[in-house]
């Protein structure tokens, strides 16, 4: 199915109020991507992303967290404690673990294999 704006699905923004409960907590394994509305790279990755999360919603989810242009890694959030230098980036968490990260942009092949080497075959 070709993705268009009306068809992809709305991915969720996870913050520091919620992320334990999404994220941490999760039955399900969770791939969070860090990203930034300012970033070209992220747009165009936007329905790459999108995609992937519509055809493994039954086995995952992938969420969101909002890295703005004015915040230094060094401070935000999540970046900091993780060494997050810059986005888009991906952390592949299940059963509250850290199994693996990447920083910079993916192609939705490298993303898949990713996202099995981390979490779905774990």
């Amino acid at each position: 199915m070709e993705m268009t704006r009306s068809n992809m699905i709305r991915l969720e923004y996870v913050t520091s109020d919620n992320f334990r409960e999404e994220v941490t907590d999760s039955d399900i394994p969770v791939v969070v991507w860090l990203k930034g509305a300012w970033c070209g790279l992220c747009k165009h990755m936007f329905p790459i992303v999108s995609e992937l999360a519509e055809e493994l919603q039954d086995e995952l989810k992938i969420v969101c967290v909002d890295c703005p242009l004015d915040i230094n890694p060094d401070v935000h959030w999540l970046m900091a404690p993780l060494k997050v230098q810059r986005v888009p980036a991906f952390l592949f968490i299940k059963d509250g673990t850290v199994y693996g990260g990447h920083e910079g942009g993916l192609s939705r092949e490298q993303l898949q294999e990713l996202i099995t080497k981390n979490i779905t075959n774990k």
